[in-house]
């Protein structure tokens, strides 16, 4: 230190004493009246400082407030130690006290419907579950082993259905199909042509194909009403499994159809057919007149027959409310359904000068 003095004396060693003080900044981020170099949250007011678990980390900031390693948001009890994280449950839809490995969650305490057991091989079923009594020859797995109990004989394709009463004993088919009914599974049927046919308009532009058999593959071609069968498939309906929806029709278009089997040689079922398919319109009101007095039926509804008038009919097309041909009629101006079920049914009916009328009729 130099020290200059002006117009007075000074000793030629002089001795002074010099004082300074300090002024230190206290931070308290969080305002808990803690300092944060001493507060163990710094950022989060705890002014109480409590650390349940002792690591250092307050419990206002702690993750794992109570330290036994599990996260506070999945902890059942985050203030005790002796509590961690909940079990997985797992679903029990049928009520078999098996649960659905793929239908659980996690929870401090077993919520309504589930179980910890996961090892229901069906949880849409009661009599199935492990150890279930078996039925054999069913080609349900009841006690959940992988397979179908098999009794009587064997099983070469292995679907859990006796060969002797398998209806296809070559070839897997565990729900034993058979849309016709003739004892030959849907799965191992001899190519033939399509059969159960329906067909159903369901939009303006759209059509829902259905058939017997769903494992074979399918052709479909049409035309406008009246005109003859185009023996070479339509644009989306050259390779189709049912239930199949074509699509691009013309809204204002009556549409014959027919169809045929795509056989497995690569060769083609005979086409059957036309199938009538009515507008959208036709179809929900049940009724088209073009020109010409319109016609009546009577009586309608009717246990048997059903007497048209007003027309002279040339034809009399039947068909059912899924679009399928049922029969024609010619030059008769009566339509008995005697032989037919109950239910409504759509007559196409076209007269001496080509008009075309179709009316729904009702059989009791």
């Amino acid at each position: 230190v130099r020290v200059f003095s002006y117009g007075s004396t000074t000793p030629s060693n002089p001795t002074f004493t010099l004082t300074y003080t300090s002024v230190s900044t206290v931070v308290d981020t969080d305002g808990d009246g803690v300092a944060d170099d001493e507060d163990n949250c710094p950022e989060i007011a705890n002014a109480d400082q409590a650390d349940m678990d002792e690591d250092g980390q307050g419990d206002a900031c702690d993750d794992d407030i109570d330290g036994d390693g599990v996260a506070n948001d999945v902890d059942c009890d985050p203030m005790d130690p002796e509590v961690g994280e909940g079990m997985m449950y797992y679903a029990d839809a049928d009520g078999d006290g098996f649960g659905d490995a793929e239908m659980s969650m996690m929870a401090c305490e077993m919520p309504d419907g589930y179980v910890m057991d996961n090892t229901d091989c069906d949880d849409s079923d009661a009599t199935v579950y492990p150890g279930a009594t078996e039925i054999a020859n069913d080609g349900i797995d009841q006690d959940c082993d992988g397979e179908d109990l098999v009794e009587g004989g064997d099983d070469a394709d292995g679907d859990g259905v006796a060969d002797d009463v398998d209806n296809c004993p070559n070839v897997a088919n565990p729900d034993q199909a058979d849309g016709n009914g003739d004892g030959i599974g849907d799965a191992c049927e001899d190519c033939s042509a399509p059969y159960m046919v329906e067909i159903e308009r369901t939009s303006g532009t759209t059509a829902m194909f259905n058939a017997g058999n769903s494992f074979w593959h399918y052709q479909g071609t049409a035309n406008r009403v009246g005109r003859p069968l185009r023996p070479r498939p339509m644009y989306g309906m050259t390779d189709m499994m049912v239930p199949h929806t074509q699509s691009g029709l013309i809204p204002q278009f009556e549409y014959d159809v027919w169809f045929r089997t795509i056989c497995p040689d690569g060769g083609f079922s005979e086409w059957v057919g036309p199938f009538y398919l009515p507008t959208f319109e036709e179809a929900n009101r049940g009724v088209t007149q073009e020109t010409g007095p319109e016609l009546t039926l009577s009586p309608n509804p009717t246990t048997s027959t059903v007497q048209l008038h007003k027309v002279q009919a040339q034809s009399i097309e039947v068909f059912d409310m899924n679009g399928a041909y049922l029969m024609t009629i010619s030059n008769n101006n009566q339509v008995d359904l005697t032989s037919f079920p109950a239910g409504k049914y759509n007559l196409r009916v076209i007269d001496a000068d080509g008009n075309v009328q179709v009316k729904q009729v009702i059989k009791k």
